[in-house]
C-alpha cells in the first residue's frame, strides 16, 4: 500500500511540476479519467498510441523493446538467474556478438537530433 502511495504521490506532483502553470496542472488532473471510453476497440487504442509522435515503424520498435525487456525481468525474477552474470560465464562466441548487437543497437536507435536538454528549460 505504501508504495502505491508512493507512486500516485510521484505520479500527481509530476504533472504540476511538467504543468506552464498550476491552472494547467489542475486541469490536467480534472480530466485524467475522461474520454477513455473511445479506447474499447482495438484501432481506437492503436491511433491514441501512435499519436505520441512515433510512426509504426518505431513505435514497434519500442513496443518490442519493452517486451523484451519485461520478458528478462520476469526470467531474472522467476529462476534467481542474472543475465548479466550469465552472459559474463559464456564464451566469447556468445557474449561479443550480444554486446555488439547492444552497441548497434544504440547506435541505429539513438536520437541524434539537435535537441536541448531538459534540464535547461527550468
Amino acid at each position: 500500500m505504501q508504495i502505491a502511495f508512493t507512486f500516485a504521490l510521484v505520479v500527481l506532483t509530476t504533472v504540476f511540476f511538467r504543468a506552464d502553470s498550476v491552472q494547467n496542472g489542475w486541469y490536467i488532473v480534472s480530466h485524467w479519467f475522461v474520454g477513455w471510453g473511445n479506447l474499447a476497440s482495438l484501432s481506437a487504442a492503436l491511433k491514441a498510441a501512435l499519436s505520441i509522435g512515433l510512426g509504426p515503424e518505431m513505435f514497434g520498435v519500442a513496443a518490442s523493446g519493452i517486451i523484451f525487456l519485461e520478458i528478462a525481468q520476469y526470467i531474472e525474477g522467476k529462476s534467481n538467474l542474472k543475465i548479466t552474470e550469465w552472459l559474463g560465464r559464456q564464451a566469447g562466441w556468445v557474449k561479443w556478438p550480444v554486446y555488439y548487437a547492444i552497441i548497434l543497437a544504440i547506435l541505429f536507435f539513438g536520437a541524434y537530433a539537435g535537441s536541448q536538454f531538459i534540464y535547461f528549460q527550468f
